[in-house]
């Protein structure tokens, strides 16, 4: 199995290892923040992983987005990575996948996670033919959303860790 990572934040820079930048995205009213943190999701005792922080208005997103600069990862299968969280912020969190022409496709996360512990790592991995389409031989955004409520703010903090393309 081949693997592909595009980021473990060990080098706690603002760039991935595909060359992209880090940057948020967020509706009026909401907001989201990041920092890194020295826990890891595979090795708890070296590297870093980030903590989010998200305050997220009534019907509102924000995003943790990267460039991923026309990757291709078209013999790819899986997208992988590790995200821990003290509250419930699973039912809210999205990833998305989108295309150098523009073509995105959005998955909700708990469709793919197993939570069993929400204090501890949990791997997340979804297969890469759940974004059908999107074309794989140049992915330009990779994006974690946060899907604010109906009614209400909504506010939270959870660790994301090791974002990585498998096949």
């Amino acid at each position: 199995t081949r693997v592909k990572i595009i980021e473990n934040f060990d080098n706690r820079s603002k760039r991935n290892q595909a060359g992209g930048l880090w940057s948020v995205t967020a509706s009026p009213g909401s907001e989201l923040k990041y920092d890194y943190r020295r826990s890891d999701a595979l090795n708890d005792f070296q590297g870093s992983s980030v903590r989010i922080v998200y305050k997220s208005a009534p019907k509102s997103t924000v995003s943790l987005d990267t460039d991923l600069n026309n990757f291709d990862i078209s013999q790819g299968r899986e997208l992988h990575f590790w995200l821990m969280s003290a509250g419930d912020d699973e039912h809210r969190l999205f990833v998305s996948l989108t295309d150098s022409q523009g073509r995105s496709a959005q998955l909700p996360i708990r469709r793919f996670s197993q939570v069993e512990d929400r204090r501890s790592w949990q791997e997340v991995r979804i297969p890469l033919r759940e974004f059908y389409s999107v074309d794989m031989n140049n992915l330009k955004t990779f994006r974690l959303i946060i899907q604010g409520d109906k009614e209400g703010v909504v506010q939270g903090v959870f660790f994301f860790d090791n974002l990585i393309f498998t096949g």
